[in-house]
């Protein structure tokens, strides 16, 4: 990402975003106040584009068109689906968990069919 004076080109950041936060992002920009009920699972993504890197949500919870429920917190993602549900545990070397990998806490495990 580029935004001169703003952020650097090629900064990256880690903390765990959602698509979601994009909403109170625009309108903090815009100056545009925003009801507390609209967009209450949004928050504003400026302070990390500003350079903090304290995290600003603890986890996310997506749905996909196709019906996938996810929720990712830490290093953790849990996805349900139709046939299946797994606990995913993201590895530095497969970043968007493609491997699928059911591992987790051994408090979970029964949960997830882990074997």
């Amino acid at each position: 990402m580029k935004w001169p004076g703003v952020v650097a080109a090629g900064s990256t950041c880690d903390a765990l975003v959602h698509h979601a936060d994009l909403f109170r992002t625009v309108a903090d920009l815009l100056d545009q106040v925003v009801e507390p009920t609209a967009g209450e699972d949004s928050f504003n993504l400026l302070p990390l584009l500003r350079g903090e890197r304290e995290s600003i949500r603890e986890h996310a919870i997506s749905h996909s068109a196709n019906g996938l429920a996810s929720l990712r917190l830490g290093s953790w993602k849990l996805i349900a689906g139709e046939a299946e549900v797994a606990l995913l545990e993201q590895s530095i070397t497969d970043p968007a968990g493609s491997e699928r990998r059911r591992v987790g806490p051994p408090a979970l495990r029964p949960c997830v069919g882990h074997r």
